[in-house]
């Protein structure tokens, strides 16, 4: 059965800048409009991305521990005849007004297919997710199994793992949509930021957190098939990146008084790195970890990321 990875916060897009100089042969006039526009693009994408990161986040992890749970004391293959006890079973927040956010997102300008189908085929899924778990808490949680040695809850377990497998895979889609969409326009902002005020505060600023996405994305990866060696790069080039964002605040004094509180941002980026090293050493250790200690793990990382991320878009008053 695939493993869940919680969705992660992606970064506010780039904050606004005042670019003064045009490229080689083209007006101040001419680059001001496309940089506007360009802008203006930035801005829808993260209106739509905002209620689709959010929905995700609020109920992808909430799922994976629900799941987690039950299979630890239920199996993978489930309750028996023969099974003499049952934990309670958690409760899942109603999903309708995350579905009809969803729904309003995947409306919004612009259209993106592959995103606009993933977030679809999300609400659907969870759907179903939610379904299976009313029927599961009025199970297990009236102890209605000591009724029936289990008989329901045989029933119930095939439901129940065919609609997280389900909701594993669309996740996944959506997880890599939002990364797509969202890094496409980093990236070219990016650009335009070096072309046009150089690798100044905010390239400086855009440049780490796509690493730190880099990290992130890297360390969620399924732990079967987590790549050590990936992994450990990305951690290095991470830190290598901040470690620079450091020196230039230190060379630009000037500059450095734009953000605001950078030093917060330091710590939470500091933090993240320290939690994508548990994790590195958790896949280099001879005994791998359990799937409560690896779940506690990945929710450590997706915390601080969160919290970095959170940092990252006070830096310049958003």
């Amino acid at each position: 059965m695939r493993q869940l990875t919680p969705l992660l916060v992606v970064a506010a897009l780039f904050p606004g800048c005042n670019d003064k100089a045009a490229p080689s042969g083209q007006s101040v006039a001419a680059k001001g409009a496309a940089t506007s526009a360009a802008g203006d693009e930035t801005e829808a994408l993260a209106a739509k991305l905002g209620p689709i990161i959010d929905c995700a986040n609020r109920f992808t992890n909430r799922v994976l521990e629900i799941r987690s749970l039950y299979l630890g004391w239920a199996g993978d293959s489930g309750p028996t005849a023969e099974t003499k006890a049952a934990q309670q079973f958690m409760q899942l927040t109603d999903p309708a007004p995350c579905i009809a956010q969803l729904g309003r997102a995947i409306a919004a300008p612009p259209q993106l297919t592959s995103l606009d189908a993933a977030a679809k085929a999300y609400g659907d899924t969870l759907a179903a997710v939610s379904a299976a778990n009313k029927e599961a808490i009025d199970y297990y949680n009236q102890n209605r199994w000591k009724d029936d040695a289990f008989a329901k809850g045989i029933v119930l377990h095939a439901r129940l793992t065919t609609a997280w497998e389900a909701f594993g895979t669309v996740a996944s889609a959506l997880d890599d949509a939002v990364a797509e969409a969202n890094r496409r326009s980093h990236e070219a902002h990016l650009d335009r930021l070096e072309q046009t005020v150089g690798k100044k505060l905010e390239w400086q600023h855009g440049r780490l957190m796509l690493l730190a996405e880099d990290l992130a994305h890297v360390a969620l990866t399924e732990f079967d098939r987590l790549d050590a060696a990936a992994l450990e790069s990305a951690i290095t080039a991470c830190e290598a990146a901040m470690n620079e964002w450091t020196a230039y605040l230190d060379a630009h004094k000037d500059e450095a008084a734009t953000a605001r509180a950078a030093s917060s941002f330091e710590s939470e980026g500091k933090a993240t790195l320290k939690s994508a090293r548990e994790i590195l050493r958790a896949k280099k250790a001879a005994t791998p970890p359990s799937p409560q200690d690896l779940s506690d793990l990945h929710k450590e990382l997706l915390g601080d990321y969160n919290d970095f991320i959170d940092r990252s878009n006070m830096l310049f008053g958003r």
